[in-house]
Parts: structure tokens; C-alpha cells; sequence
């Protein structure tokens, strides 16, 4: 699980409630009934081994470990589901708790998202995840990248992998095999490739490229 929740009636205040607005936003929603009760103050306890200070993208942490255990087995309902939950948990605190994205580290964030399409195409399958995706996608990462923030430097460790190189030309292959045009895998792309930072390294992701590959991104 993400986290582990316990609750207590102290003040009647829920941490997510916005008072100055009514959401009618349905991802939020959604996430807000999942991780909030009204009424009542909501405690997170996070997982042993977990620290939000040193780590850049502790929020998805779940993504990565799904991932290691598909590449053990065939994925199951479990592991959507874990991915799911851990989306929706990063939208709402996007969304509601912005302060927490201080902590946050962009490239980290990026290599994340990247796990969540090398899980298999049952994750691009589920509509909420794909929902989810597209939100962090387009309102953290994009406007991160457009900033200046998302640097991208092939030899260099991130988000806990030896090297960022490996991990891009394992994004490709995957893209290949069965993103059958999807939009948020073609995004993803090529926000690494023309939206990084480090200008070098940025010539080498276009390195990468087959003719195959960049054909079928389509960014509309």
C-alpha cells in the first residue's frame, strides 16, 4: 500500500478539504474519497525506508517496486490497481498540497512516470491511470521542462538507476512494442528528448532515435 492511514476525530478538519472552493473536478474526487473521510483529520504514516526529504519522488515509490516484481512474473490486478492508487495519490497532493512538490525532483518524477509505461500495456489500458498520467504529465512535468527544470544528463544516476541512458532506450523499445500510438507515451518522448535541459545530452537522446520510433509519435 501507499502509505498507512489512521484516523482520529480531532477538529473536524479534513487536510484536503478546500474551503474557498467547490471541486467538481472528478479525479480529485475520486482521490479525496480514497484518502479522505469527512469530518475527521487524516494522519499519513509513511513506509519504513521511505524519507520525502531525500528522495525526489517518494509519492510514486510503488510504481517502482510493481515494476520489479512484473519483471519476475506476469502482472496482475494487484499491480493496476498499486499503480492506480499511487497516481491518484500524486495528483491529489499536486493538486492540493503543492507545498509537498518542493521536495519533489523533476527528473526523478519523469523516470517514474517513464516506469509506469514499461509496467505493460494493461497500465495504458486502465482509464484512470491514464487519466492520472496525463495530469502529472501535463501540469507538473511540461511546465517543469518549459522552466528549465527537467535536465536530463544520460550518465548520471537518477531516481535510484545507475544511468538515465539505459532507461530512455528501454522507454523506446517498449514504445515499439505496444504503445500503439498512445498519446501519453509519444508525450513523454518527446518531452525528454526536446525539452531537456542539458543541451549535450539532449543530442544524444535524438541519438536514440530510429526513423520507426520518431515516426510514430504523434503530438497533436
Amino acid at each position: 500500500t501507499l502509505c498507512t492511514l489512521s484516523s482520529a476525530v480531532l477538529d473536524r478538519v479534513n487536510p484536503f478539504h478546500n474551503t474557498t472552493t467547490t471541486c467538481t473536478d472528478e479525479l480529485l474526487q475520486q482521490a479525496r474519497s480514497l484518502f479522505t473521510h469527512n469530518s475527521i483529520m487524516t494522519y499519513f504514516q509513511f513506509a519504513n525506508g521511505l524519507n520525502p526529504v531525500v528522495d525526489g519522488s517518494w509519492m510514486l515509490v510503488p510504481v517502482r517496486r510493481v515494476l520489479d516484481a512484473v519483471h519476475k512474473r506476469e502482472i496482475c490486478e494487484d499491480d493496476v490497481e498499486i499503480v492506480r492508487l499511487a497516481l491518484l495519490w500524486t495528483v491529489l497532493l499536486h493538486d492540493e498540497r503543492p507545498t509537498v512538490f518542493s521536495f519533489a525532483n523533476t527528473n526523478d518524477i519523469y523516470v517514474r512516470l517513464g516506469e509506469v509505461l514499461i509496467i505493460g500495456p494493461n497500465i495504458l489500458a486502465d482509464d484512470i491511470i491514464a487519466s492520472c498520467y496525463s495530469r502529472i504529465l501535463t501540469e507538473y512535468i511540461l511546465k517543469a521542462a518549459v522552466d528549465g527544470r527537467l535536465c536530463l544528463r544520460m550518465g548520471s544516476r537518477i531516481a535510484g538507476l545507475d544511468a538515465f541512458m539505459p532507461f530512455f532506450e528501454d522507454l523506446l523499445i517498449h514504445f515499439e512494442q505496444y504503445s500503439l500510438g498512445n498519446v501519453g507515451f509519444a508525450r513523454t518522448l518527446l518531452i525528454g528528448a526536446y525539452l531537456n535541459a542539458a543541451i549535450t545530452d539532449r543530442y544524444v537522446i535524438f541519438s536514440l532515435w530510429s526513423t520507426d520510433v520518431s515516426s510514430q509519435c504523434c503530438y497533436p
